[in-house]
């Protein structure tokens, strides 16, 4: 819920729950330094918290949620073949926009389609073809969805 609240704060203009530390390290005898950054870092995290501000909006964060399940969730490609795998849309907390399909990852020769590229309901179909010119080897794809701000 924190990491939802964090993204909702930096992409949609959602509360400003936590407040960005961008100065100082957190230096302690006989441990790692780490410097603090815009946005996450590793010495202060997600930054303060406005308690008042994250009681209050507690609920937004699964407001604008969505999961997208690819089954099979991995499969295999011949050289100069195809294969295709269903990827089904689970909207969370009133969620109900569209949700805009990509892929990357894919080596030279490889390429990913979907049908429909755009979806407000599930399945869509996504078709993975390899031509005789792709290097054969193991390739971790990334299926994104995007969609609700």
């Amino acid at each position: 819920m924190l990491y939802a609240l964090a993204t909702r704060q930096l992409s949609s203009g959602g509360a400003q729950v936590f407040h960005d530390i961008t100065s100082g390290t957190n230096s302690v005898p006989a441990s790692r330094v780490f410097a603090a950054g815009t946005g996450y870092d590793l010495a202060t995290g997600l930054g303060s918290v406005d308690a008042n501000l994250l009681v209050n909006h507690w609920n937004d964060a699964a407001a604008v949620s969505f999961v997208l399940t690819p089954s099979p969730a991995s499969v295999s490609v011949a050289l100069s073949r195809a294969t295709t795998a269903s990827l089904a849309l689970t909207r969370q907390g009133g969620f109900n926009s569209q949700v805009a399909l990509s892929a990357s990852g894919q080596p030279a020769g490889v390429t990913v389609s979907f049908s429909p590229a755009t979806i407000t309901t599930s399945p869509s179909t996504v078709t993975i073809a390899a031509s005789s010119s792709a290097a054969a080897g193991t390739y971790t794809l990334t299926l994104t969805g995007t969609g609700g701000g």
